[in-house]
Order: C-alpha cells, then structure tokens, then sequence
C-alpha cells in the first residue's frame, strides 16, 4: 500500500511506495496528502520525518468513505516542523482532534471544509479552536459548512494575523 503522495512546488507529485529517493532543492518544501492507513496508524508518518513538509491535506475519497482524522493523528503532524498548511477536506472529527488542531504551534494556513463534526460537540467545537495557540500565527483561515460559535467568531476578531478569511454557510458569511 501507499503512504500516500507528495507534490512538489513545481507540482512534481510522488507516490510513497517501498523506498523513494528525492534530492531536493535548498529550502523546497512538499505538500503531502496521507493515504488512509497512515491517517489510521499515525507511527507510519515517522518514515517521513526527513522530508520538508510544508502542508498536508487529508480528504475523504469521493466514493463517500469518510476518513476519520484522530488526536493521534494530528499530534504527530506537530512533529513536522515546516509545518504551516492543514486542509481538512469532508473529514471526521471529534473534540481530541479539534483540541491537538488548536495545539499546532506553526500553521499559518488552516482550512476545515465539509467536514464531520461529531454530534457531541456539533454546537461547542469553537471554543477549543478559539483557545488556540494557532490562533497567535494563523494568517489564512477557512471555514466552510461549519457554523462558527461566539467563541470562534470573538477569537477571529482579536487575532492580528489574519490575512485571509473565508467563511462559507455561516452567519459571517451572510
């Protein structure tokens, strides 16, 4: 099976299949898309430690497989340390999830978009994002199909690095 893919800034993309060799240019970075047994099994990421990653996004196939992004997951994204893109594209997700996203320290770019958010949490999941410490550095924001809370919505008017902000179905976006 695949560890999924990377893509170059040339738009190159890789297929992580058995050993894979790239030499890279000074300060390139990738973009990478997990298949879904890494997001399952997470310790698979860590036979990626050396490559630079700069952004990863994690979909749900379009055959309506929906792919569950855990906390142990997304805590060992932290561990990439060129981290600074998480698009989350018709995903699951539950409060330990929502709650290791709003630790990242790096991301400048987070998109949550037609995602799962599980019912226990449907009405709530904006507070732990409005505690963040990505909150302190996030500069592009997406939030499609997911009505944001108070607590999101105060966050958002206090956080000074905002450069981009784009919310879809929400009472913002009206």
């Amino acid at each position: 099976y695949s560890l999924g893919s990377v893509t170059n800034e040339q738009g190159r993309r890789y297929e992580l299949l058995g050993r894979v060799e790239i030499v890279l240019a000074p300060n390139e970075s990738f973009s990478y898309s997990p298949s879904a047994p890494v997001v399952a099994s997470p310790l698979m990421l860590d036979s990626l430690a050396k490559l630079p990653i700069g952004a990863v996004r994690v979909a749900s196939d379009t055959s309506g497989n929906q792919v569950a992004v855990t906390a142990d997951f997304v805590t060992k994204l932290a561990s990439i340390k060129h981290l600074q893109q998480l698009d989350l594209w018709s995903v699951s997700l539950d409060r330990p999830a929502i709650v290791a996203i709003a630790a990242l320290p790096s991301l400048k770019t987070l998109s949550i978009v037609e995602s799962f958010i599980a019912d226990d949490i449907r009405s709530s999941w904006g507070y732990d994002l409005a505690q963040a410490k990505c909150f302190r550095v996030i500069e592009h924001l997406n939030i499609h199909y997911l009505e944001p809370t108070e607590p999101v919505i105060d966050a958002l008017a206090k956080a000074k690095h905002i450069q981009g902000l784009t919310l879809v179905d929400s009472p913002l976006s009206a």
